[in-house]
């Protein structure tokens, strides 16, 4: 099995300025876990994930997409 990678992303809300992190785990080596297979683990308060995108929940915009 193929190890996973944690980093962090730092993120702010260009509508409202709210500020947080997301937590991502990825494939160490792509080449063992068929290819590179990228997850959020994790968002700061203030924050959802919905169908993969990152968004703001005090005014309801999109911070990341897929």
């Amino acid at each position: 099995m193929a190890k996973r990678e944690i980093y962090f992303v730092e993120v702010g809300c260009p509508d409202c300025g709210k500020n947080g992190k997301i937590t991502y785990s990825e494939n160490e080596n792509p080449v063992y876990g068929r290819g590179c297979d990228k997850r959020v683990v994790e968002v700061s308060i203030g924050f959802k994930v919905n169908n993969k995108k990152i968004i703001c929940v005090d005014c309801d915009t999109v911070i990341l997409e897929p």
